[in-house]
Order: structure tokens, then sequence, then C-alpha cells
């Protein structure tokens, strides 16, 4: 089981690290180009696309959780089918009606015209979504893998084209993802068709599929959208509030975080069905198993921050003024990697679907409580991003303990290193002075190394006396 695990990881962070690629490709060539006007605009549009799962209500997330680590033959297909139909047919419906009422109420034109663009892919976002799903309920996360990598790959490829060409607005922008999203739609439904063509049980049957996947993926989904909003929050804040180009730099920020923890999320999708199927005592030994791995890959992490702000300093320069509060964001990866890898899986498979629900809903609340309410007393960026750090420390560390509770895990140094480990990344970077980042860097990885080396060492010894 632990050697069939560690190749799927090996595979889905060799296709991480490709689309980790593209979003580096586009990170570096979009912001450059665009301008910090247009680039604003895009991201308002760039953002809201992530919540549009929502609108399948849980369906994808219950579906794992039902049918996850079983065979394709073993699957009631018909029903299955027949219940895909359905939630297809309920987000043309939801497309439709959303894309209407956006251009009847009174907003400005650019709004009008991104939240239409997002109505539009709604479909398509959801044939995506369900086919995946299944794929990887199946165990088949090599495919999962590679259509999410085709998708990012066909994206980053339209947006360069246009800007290479000199075509610059967010609007072209939009399209080209939305056509890209049509096609990867389209390219899902040919190899997910088993999913969805052939003999179908009547919709009654469906209806009742569609209920139960909903009634226990809902309050996964929702949970997983409210955790993956906490550090976005001060996004919304500064949407209403700041100027586009300052909203523009926040969002940049931001999405150098999406990048960075880019491994941890892909980990963290792929242990959960094999989590789902191992015993309680088992899930306690993985837990401590996956706290090692997740420890050494957000070490390596943070050594981005130095090529990330080398390029800010000396390519973009339009965004030098996330200099003064990039650390803050960067610092982030540490509680953020330790929920999408550990806490999330976990969670889902103790079935702790509304307690994660509450956690989230309660913590997001209190991030957008807190951003707006700094931003409004200080009207700095910089106590903005603080604020976010300090309250998603403090929502992840009372999780993790929660969880830890729940598994009868009393093991408290893990705790303290990373909380010694985000000390000592903010510290070491708040003053700007890269030098010396690179020094106290230098000597953690060092550190780190030797007690890799020396668990290996008593581990090895423990095999040859057996």
């Amino acid at each position: 089981m632990l050697k069939s695990s560690i190749k799927k990881i090996g595979f889905a962070l060799i296709m991480q690290a490709l689309i980790l690629l593209c979003s580096l490709v586009t990170s570096l060539v979009v912001p450059k180009y665009m301008g910090t006007t247009q680039y604003g605009y895009w991201q308002i549009y760039y953002f809201y696309l992530n919540y549009i799962n929502f609108v399948t209500l849980g369906y994808n997330d219950g579906l794992v959780l039902k049918y996850g680590g079983k065979k394709k033959e073993d699957l009631p297909i018909e029903r299955i089918r027949s219940a895909n139909a359905l939630m297809c047919l309920l987000s043309i419906c939801v497309a439709v009606i959303g894309a209407v009422v956006v251009n009847i109420i009174d907003i400005s034109y650019d709004v009008k015209y991104i939240y239409t663009m997002l109505f539009f892919s709604m479909p398509f976002v959801c044939i995506f979504n369900i086919v995946l799903s299944f794929f990887l309920a199946i165990n088949h996360q090599e495919i999962y893998n590679k259509v999410n990598f085709i998708s990012r790959f066909l994206t980053t490829v339209g947006y360069c084209v246009l800007l290479f060409v000199g075509i610059i607005g967010y609007k072209h922008m939009i399209n080209v993802d939305f056509g890209i999203r049509v096609i990867i739609g389209i390219f899902c439904a040919f190899i997910g068709s088993y999913f969805i063509k052939g003999k179908k049980s009547n919709w009654k049957i469906g209806l009742q599929e569609v209920k139960e996947n909903c009634g226990n993926g809902i309050f996964i989904t929702a949970g997983a959208l409210l955790a993956s909003f906490m550090p976005m929050a001060g996004r919304v804040v500064l949407e209403n509030s700041a100027t586009i180009e300052e909203y523009a730099v926040f969002s940049f920020a931001l999405s150098v975080l999406a990048l960075i923890v880019t491994f941890t999320n892909a980990a963290g999708v792929v242990f959960f069905p094999i989590l789902k199927n191992l015993r309680e005592d088992q899930l306690i030994g993985y837990y401590e198993k996956i706290e090692k791995i997740y420890d050494y890959l957000i070490a390596v992490a943070l050594g981005m921050y130095i090529p990330a702000v080398l390029i800010i300093r000396y390519y973009l320069f339009d965004y030098s003024s996330v200099l003064e509060y990039i650390y803050l964001i960067f610092a982030l990866c540490i509680p953020l990697g330790k929920m999408q890898m550990l806490i999330t899986p976990y969670m889902k498979a103790f079935r702790m679907e509304k307690k994660y629900f509450i956690a989230n809903l309660l913590g997001a609340l209190a991030m957008l409580v807190g951003t707006d309410l700094s931003y409004r007393m200080s009207r700095s960026i910089y106590i903005v991003a603080l604020v976010t750090l300090l309250t998603f420390i403090l929502w992840n560390l009372l999780l993790e303990q929660y969880l830890k509770y729940r598994l009868k895990i009393n093991e408290k140094r893990n705790v303290i290193f990373e909380i010694f480990l985000l000390l000592v990344f903010v510290l070491s970077s708040a003053y700007g002075n890269l030098f010396l980042f690179v020094g106290v860097y230098i000597i953690i990885i060092i550190t780190l190394s030797i007690i890799f080396l020396k668990q290996y060492i008593k581990r090895d010894n423990k095999i040859k006396r057996k």
C-alpha cells in the first residue's frame, strides 16, 4: 500500500511540476505585459472562477466519498449516468439564469462582462469536474493529473500568444480561457463517455443519486471552498475598497502563494482515496509519515522566496510595492500546506464533513471581518497581509489540534518545528535583506538534511538488526 501510494504521489508531483512550470510562465509573462489595471480585472475573473464548482452542490466530493477505492466495473453505472445528466442540466440552467440576471442588474460594464463569462463557463467546468472526480474515485489519478496539465498548458500557450502579438486586454484573456475550457470540457466528455453516455436509470433514481452525493459532499465542498477563500479574503476587501492597481498587486502576491503550494495541494488530492480505505489505526501511522514529508516540502518551498524577490525587483517593476509585504503572504504556505496535505484529507477520511464546514465557515468569517476592519482602520495593505497570516495560523493550529485529539496523537514536536520555521522565515525576511535570508535558509536546509540523514541511518540499522 505504501509503495503504491509513493508511486502515485511521485507521478502527481511530476505532473504538478509541469503545471507549476506553466503557472510560472503565466505569472512572469501575464502581469509583465498586461499592466496593473488590465491584470487587476483579469484577476477578478480568475479569482471567482475557482468558486464555480459550488454549482454542483457537493456532488463531486460526494461521489468520491461514496465510490472512492471502487473498481470501474463495480459502479452502478446506469444510476450514475442519470445523475450526471441531471447535474449537467442543472449547471446549464444556472448558467443561463445567472447570465440573464447579471445583464439586467445595474453594475459596471467591466463587472457585467466578467460575471457573464463566469456563468457561461459553468456547464463546461461541471463536466470537467464530474468526469475527473470519477477517475479520481476509481484510482486513476494519472488521468486526473494529465488532464489538469493539458488544460493548464493550453491556457498558458493561449495567454502567451495573445500577449506576444500585442493583444493585452483582459477581455481577450477571458475569451481565450473560456475557449479552452470549452475544448477541455468536450474532451472530458469524450474520455469519460462511459460515465455519461449509454443506458440510464429513470430520472427518479438519478435524482436520488444526486441527493445522496450532494448530501455527502456539500459540507466538504463548501468547507474546502471556505478554506481556500480564507487566505484570499483580503482580495474581496480590496476589490471593493482599494484601487484596481492595488488590488492587482495584492492578487499577484497571492498568485505567487498559489504557485508555492502546488505540490502540497496535489499530494492532498492523491492521499484522500488512499486514506479512505485504511483502518483508523493505520491512519494514525500514516499521519506521522505524511507530516514528515510535509515538513521537508515546505522547507524547500520557502526557498522559492529568493527567486521570487529577485524577479520582482529586476523584472516585474510595476509590482515592486508588493515587496513590502510579500514575505507575509509567502509565510502562509506553512499553515496552508498543512491544511491541503493533512487536515483536509484526514477530516474527509474520518467523515467529519460538518465539523470541517463549520470550522472553515467560522474561520472565513473571522478572516473577512478581520481583514475588512484592519483595512478600514489602517488603509494599509501590509496590515491586511499581517492579519491574514495571523488569523490563518491561529485557525490552522486549532483545527490541527482538534484533529490530533481525534486521532489520539500527542506528538508536539512537528507543531513546534513549524512555528519555529515560520518565525525564522518572517524575522529573517522582514528586513528586506536577501543575503540575511539566504544565510539563514542555508542553515535550515543543512540542519534538516542532518536530521533526515540521522533518521535514515537509525531506520537502516533497525532493519539490519531484524
